[in-house]
């Protein structure tokens, strides 16, 4: 609002056309209510200008009449709140100084029940204030005017907020409790499932029984149907790690998320019910079987449902689901991504128990089938089972004389090669079957069958001397290797007859070969007493040539 010092510019302004009359205000500076004199600053400083700033309140006091103005007599209130020009270029910078200041009051709050102690809350509200100043308030209070800059500090004070007070900080403290005091205070690491994982590894390390009386004390029940997924899964981890016997009254609960729109949920559900007692698990095998059949469902869930089938006890019953579990082994054979593995693994949890399903996978009439069965069951694995003693081997050897497919026949080697380091007893009888693979028609099978040769001891080497003599012309560079590499261990009376052979070899367009063949005849020459090198000069002298 505009004023004047000097009367008679006012007048000047006001004075009435003989029709209409003209106002002028006339009121009384304060010590408070007080304008601005812009004199010094005006073009026309003979009107010595006040100005009085916005929302300015005028009371009227009274009202009188000089010739043709009227004159109204008022008091004037300045609006004490309104903000300097300094103010309103730096609110911003004060709502986020104001909001930082928030931020570190609210850090207690944040600790209260999880058993840290005052000082080591002291100090993480210590650590934010620092972390604030120097990362978002240290920019000039008009930086904030910016949006892109304001925007991004809001965002860092949120950022440092959640690592100050965060779940995950929150349990990095707890963690340093003592098992005691951390059992009392539980609840906050109940209160952060579904936020981070080291919640549930902290309830998994207490005792059993604390365990146990923390899941009902905290409403388990109400949170396995909480509305976050996160949650509800997390909810599931934690009660696979509680005794048998008590996890078998939570079934009844954990089963209906079986059916939960979240993948995670039902398989974080099926990992642990795997754990309950096979006798516990039969009243709900039904319905474990019905998800693994139905193909609608997820292939992890499916293959879980399988893992968790393979805990039973009852053989007929195993025999019966193994060949839906090859099914879905085969179905993601080709899925080369961690999930394909987890699938895989899961279903050779049951087919691993039917020893019955393994061989029909065996002759089935879909390659596929064979293959996979070979492929991702005969492996170290399938042997530590026990399964090296049973007809399955039998199966896998009828394969390599059979098979048609040169992919099955590999699969089928590769679970030798993984047997006989397992078991090397319960493949012995099957050497021959094996070795016989060498003349395979594809490079792929043969060379797979050369480094079953590096598993074979000297007895097992003479024993099928003939068919690893013939490798030695075998096409495939590594057949050629891997056999000269098998009869290095010969004895005496078998290498006369091999000398020239592997002098032969000494000229063979790989160099590998070459060295290999080298190599063996230096071994030889090393064995052999000085008179009988003598007695064969020619052949040392050619070793020499060689090298």
């Amino acid at each position: 609002m505009s004023t004047t010092l000097e009367r008679d510019v006012a007048l000047g302004y006001a004075q009435g056309d003989g029709i209409r009359m003209g106002i002028v205000l006339e009121a009384q500076q304060g010590m408070v209510s007080r304008g601005a004199d812009i004199t010094w600053l005006s073009q026309y400083a003979h009107e010595r200008e006040i100005l009085f700033g916005p929302l300015t309140g005028i009371e009227v006091l009274s009202i009188r009449m000089e010739g043709s103005v009227v004159i109204i007599e008022c008091a004037f209130s300045v609006c004490l709140v309104t903000r300097t020009l300094e103010q309103v270029l730096n609110k911003r910078h004060g709502l986020v100084k104001e909001m930082g200041n928030n931020i570190v009051l609210e850090v207690p709050a944040a600790m209260q029940g999880t058993g840290i102690n005052a000082d080591t809350v002291g100090d993480i509200a210590a650590e934010l204030e620092q972390e604030l100043a120097v990362k978002v308030l240290h920019s000039e209070a008009t930086a904030f005017n910016d949006d892109s800059h304001f925007v991004h500090a809001v965002q860092m004070m949120m950022k440092l907020k959640h690592e100050a007070v965060g779940a995950k900080r929150v349990l990095t403290e707890m963690q340093k409790l003592d098992p005691g005091v951390l059992v009392c205070h539980a609840a906050a690491v109940v209160a952060r499932l579904g936020q981070e994982d080291m919640a549930i590894e902290m309830l998994a390390r207490l005792p059993k029984g604390d365990l146990a009386h923390i899941c009902k004390e905290c409403l388990f029940q109400k949170m396995l149907a909480d509305e976050e997924p996160q949650v509800r899964a997390a909810t599931a981890r934690v009660l696979s790690h509680l005794d048998t016997n008590v996890l078998a009254d939570w079934a009844p609960s954990l089963m209906p998320l079986l059916c939960d729109p979240s993948e995670s949920v039902e398989c974080s559900v099926l990992d642990t019910l795997s754990n309950m007692a096979p006798a516990d698990l039969v009243e709900y095998e039904d319905s474990f079987f019905a998800q693994m059949a139905d193909a609608a469902y997820p292939g992890l869930v499916r293959a879980l449902c399988a893992k968790v089938l393979s805990k039973l006890d009852d053989q007929a019953q195993l025999d019966r689901y193994a060949p839906y579990a090859v099914r879905i082994a085969v179905e993601f054979a080709e899925d080369r991504s961690e999930n394909g593995s987890r699938i895989r693994g899961a279903a050779r949890e049951l087919v691993c128990r039917s020893p019955s399903a393994l061989l029909h996978a065996f002759a089935d009439n879909d390659p596929d089938v064979r293959y996979s069965a070979l492929n991702i069951l005969g492996n170290l694995d399938v042997c530590a089972r026990g399964l090296s003693h049973s007809p399955w081997l039998d199966g896998l050897a009828e394969r390599l004389r059979v098979e048609p497919d040169y992919s099955v026949r590999k699969a089928a080697v590769e679970a030798f090669n993984d047997a006989i380091r397992a078991e090397p007893a319960a493949v012995e009888p099957h050497i021959g079957s094996v070795i016989q693979c060498l003349e395979d028609g594809r490079d792929e099978v043969r060379k797979e069958t050369a480094s079953f040769l590096r598993r074979l001891s000297p007895k097992q080497v003479e024993q099928h001397l003939p068919f690893i003599i013939s490798s030695l012309a075998s096409t495939t560079t590594m057949v050629r290797v891997e056999g000269l590499a098998a009869i290095r261990t010969l004895a005496l009376q078998h290498r006369h007859s091999l000398e020239a052979r592997v002098c032969h070899l000494l000229k063979d367009d790989e160099e590998v070969v070459r060295v290999q063949a080298a190599e063996v005849l230096r071994s030889w020459f090393e064995t052999v007493p000085l008179s009988a090198r003598l007695e064969r000069a020619g052949l040392f002298l050619l070793l020499l040539t060689s090298n």
